[in-house]
């Protein structure tokens, strides 16, 4: 029993034991796990901590660091070795282009440098600012060698005019050129665009065309040598000569003057001797090679030995002469047998090789043919045996007419002759008076304001605006006076008369009163108002076309060409039915484009209408449509020969109208003569170098190109190059040749006045000594020749009033000389 008992009690306390072992080995497992898991937080704390500390550790150094970069961001530091950096050079060209005078450039830094807490350390002198300009200015040069040396041709285009009695030559180039964005390959023609690079504005002796085309010959020397000289062209592995500018040169343009079309003459014979050199050097290469195939097998061997003779007789020394150096004597023979082979080739062969071609300006040839068409509406009233608009003389003509009882008296004939009348004297004078050249003369603001009220009072015009510049040479400034003129001909009568009323001795001044005359003469009206019609059908919205509203256009369109081919048609058709112009848009078979050049509606319909209403009252004005419209359509036949049908432009291969740019207009030389002028009326002591490095700078993107191609070593090429062109001593040549071609000038001057006074004194004692004729029948019996020496006793001896008004083309025949010697025998009879 008992046994059993302590069996039962050892069972329950092992039973006991093992529940408490279970739960010790439990809890045991659990603490392990629990250890386990500590140390793995603990190893990951460590190794946090660890990275906090590495991070503390970097933002020290990343503060320290920051601190440093701060310190050094609050100090500019403009130099670098005691020059100034590209940045800061780049910085005072920025500086000038925005206006800011040179003198002014440090104070501009230093100020922007205070406001934005920036310690600037070393300031520019205006001799450095005016360097960097100078140096922007021939990077420009650089960049036009390299696109001249890349394009496959271009063209020249200029201008001149005079400026404080200097004369001024503007020169730019047009050609596909790179663009010099970034991530573009400049390399890749196909990313190319048409660009107008502006070449130069300068000072020279005249505006002779051989001054004009030794301009030319001077810059692309310049240009060559810049280019040429440059670390750029060395690492481009391309060269420029001076002889590449006329070998890719394939236009010029200009106006239409005489000295133009000469100076494209010269370019072309350079051109051509050019090319005959390099044909005749390339025929040379092939016969020393002992190659003489393909496009030369026109020329014989005997044409080559021929030519070789001809250049051999050419050189040979004569008796005396020094020797002829190989290389000389090469070219020599080379020309002669270029010429040789353009001696073979067709006219057309020759044209497509050789040909230069003239492109004139548009909005010349659209002053030439309003022009034209004002001198034959004024040439119209004799046509039609009418006496025209009223005369408006000037004050001392005027007089003359006042005190002369009879107008058929000799002095009253000479003040009505020399006196001018018509719309064009009236918009000259208006502008005169109401916006004149000179700010300090004229009606000014007084127009602005009296004329501003009156539009947007009664005519609900918000902008009143000056008067047309005619004071000033503007393309279509007449026409536009005269439609201001006419659409508000009351308001401006009304001007006038309130302000003779308003002064404290009322009046009229004279060109007040021939204004006043003029607003009321309906001649004077009508002409303004044919002018006015003319400007708003055709010549403004011509204007518009080849401007391309802000770009100018490429002459080459064919929209452009087709333009010009139609406008004399288009003026004829207008001239032969003038009241057209006149009908309303309700009328029967109404169609705008047979009366607006572009077939849209009336520019200033107010004008339009202002002219309909007077139309009753201007009996003339038809009269005066026809002509100025068939007037135009003459200039414009004159002034477009290189758009007429198989002319310079179509001769043009497909190859060229492709990468051709010919502007439209002549508005960049133009634009760049009249920048000239306001900028030295700002700048009185620069130059036109100055001028033109800056300019150059500023419109052919030079600043991407330099960013893009150009490295230290090119930077310091300009550098030397500017100090060294500012030490040459240029301007001060200039002005000594200036001052030189001034007393040649007079010279010559002072000789022709010595020579001819020397003439007309044996010319008078000649005629003395032949003696004044009197008598009838000895002069009726005289021959062509006594009758001339009569003709000259009575206008140099006798001072004969008439004759001396009367040309020598105007006595054609004996019978006129007769007629005229004895009608001054009866007007100097004793």
């Amino acid at each position: 029993m008992e046994r059993k008992k302590l069996g039962t009690d050892l069972s329950r306390i092992q039973r006991h034991s093992d529940t408490k072992i279970n739960g010790l080995e439990a809890k045991l497992t659990k603490l392990t796990e629990t250890i386990s898991t500590q140390k793995e937080e603990i190893k990951a704390l460590r190794t946090e901590k660890k990275a906090l500390d590495q991070k503390q550790t970097r933002a020290k150094e990343s503060l320290q660091s920051t601190r440093k970069e701060l310190r050094s961001a609050v100090v500019w530091e403009a130099t670098k070795n005691g020059t100034y950096t590209r940045e800061a050079r780049e910085l005072f060209r920025c500086l000038l282009q925005a206006g800011c005078s040179g003198a002014r450039v440090a104070d501009a830094i230093k100020a922007c440098g205070k406001t934005f807490g920036v310690v600037i350390k070393r300031l520019p002198s205006s001799r450095t600012v005016f360097r960097a300009r100078d140096e922007g200015g021939q990077y420009g040069i650089m960049q036009i060698g390299r696109e001249i040396t890349m394009c496959e041709g271009f063209g020249e285009s200029s201008d001149g005019t005079t400026n404080r009695k200097v004369n001024l030559e503007s020169r730019h180039l047009h050609y596909l050129a790179p663009t010099y964005l970034p991530g573009v390959d400049d390399d890749d023609k196909s990313t190319w665009k048409p660009q107008s690079r502006f070449g130069v504005v300068e000072t020279a002796l005249n505006h002779q065309a051989e001054t004009q085309f030794q301009g030319t010959k001077a810059f692309a020397e310049n240009v060559a040598a810049t280019y040429s000289n440059s670390p750029l062209a060395r690492r481009d592995g391309r060269t420029m000569e001076i002889n590449d500018y006329p070998r890719k040169i394939e236009f010029l343009g200009s106006d239409h003057a005489n000295d133009a079309k000469l100076k494209v003459e010269k370019v072309g014979d350079w051109r051509e001797d050019v090319i005959t050199s390099d044909i005749g050097e390339e025929v040379l290469q092939l016969v020393e090679s002992g190659e003489f195939v393909g496009s030369f097998s026109t020329l014989r061997e005997e044409d080559i030995n021929l030519a070789y003779q001809q250049a051999t007789e050419e050189i040979r020394p004569q008796a005396g002469e020094v020797q002829v150096d190989k290389t000389t004597a090469r070219k020599l023979v080379a020309k002669v047998i270029g010429q040789a082979k353009l001696d073979s080739m067709t006219e057309a062969e020759r044209h497509l090789l050789l040909g230069v071609t003239f492109a004139g300006c548009g909005a010349h040839k659209d002053m030439n043919a309003f022009k034209y068409g004002v001198v034959k509406m004024m040439a119209g009233w004799a046509a039609r045996g009418q006496p025209g608009p009223v005369l408006l003389a000037n004050k001392a003509n005027t007089t003359t007419i006042q005190l002369s009882d009879d107008t058929n008296t000799t002095a009253a004939k000479a003040a009505i002759d020399s006196s001018s009348r018509g719309g064009v004297k009236l918009t000259s004078l208006a502008g005169a008076l109401f916006n004149h050249s000179d700010d300090k003369k004229g009606y000014q603001d007084k127009h602005v304001n009296f004329m501003g009220t009156r539009k947007r009072d009664l005519y609900g015009i918000q902008h009143g605006g000056h008067f047309p510049d005619t004071s000033n040479t503007r393309f279509q400034s007449h026409s536009y006076a005269a439609a201001e003129l006419v659409s508000f001909i009351h308001d401006y009568v009304d001007l006038l008369e309130t302000t003779r009323d308003s002064k404290d001795s009322p009046g009229f001044n004279h060109m007040e009163s021939n204004i006043h005359k003029g607003l009321l003469d309906v001649g004077t009206v009508a002409e303004m108002a044919a002018m006015g019609l003319l400007g708003d059908s055709v010549s403004w919205r011509f204007l518009a076309i080849i401007r391309g509203n802000g770009k100018v256009r490429n002459a080459l369109d064919p929209d452009i060409a087709e333009l010009y081919r139609r406008l004399p048609a288009f003026c004829d058709a207008i001239a032969e039915n003038p009241g057209i112009l006149l009908e309303g848009e309700d009328s029967p078979g109404f169609d705008w484009s047979k009366i607006t050049l572009d077939g849209r509606p009336w520019i200033d319909r107010h004008l339009v209408a202002t002219i309909r209403t007077l139309a009753r009252e201007l009996p003339d004005l038809l009269d005066c449509i026809s002509d100025i419209f068939s007037g135009a359509a003459q200039g414009w036949r004159v002034f477009t020969s290189e758009f007429t049908p198989g002319g310079p432009f179509d001769l043009l291969t497909p190859k060229q109208r492709k990468r051709l740019y010919i502007p439209a207009t002549n508005d960049e030389n133009e634009g760049g003569l009249g920048s000239i002028r306001v900028w030295q009326r700002y700048h009185p002591n620069a130059t036109a170098f100055g001028f033109s490095n800056q300019k150059r700078y500023e419109r052919n993107n030079t600043s991407n190109f330099i960013k893009k191609l150009c490295t230290q070593e090119d930077d310091i090429y300009v550098m030397r190059l500017v100090r060294k062109i500012n030490s040459s001593g240029e301007n001060i040549r200039f002005r000594e040749a200036l001052v030189e071609e001034m007393n040649r000038k007079a010279g010559e001057k002072r000789k022709k006045d010595e020579e001819a006074a020397m003439k007309r004194q044996l010319e008078l004692e000649r005629l003395t000594s032949v003696g004044l004729a009197m008598d009838r029948d000895e002069i009726n019996n005289m021959t062509v020749k006594q009758l001339d020496d009569q003709l000259k006793i009575h206008r140099k001896i006798l001072m004969d009033e008439v004759l001396r008004r009367v040309l020598q083309k105007d006595l054609p025949t004996k019978v006129f000389k007769l007629s005229a010697v004895l009608a001054a025998v009866s007007r100097n009879q004793p």
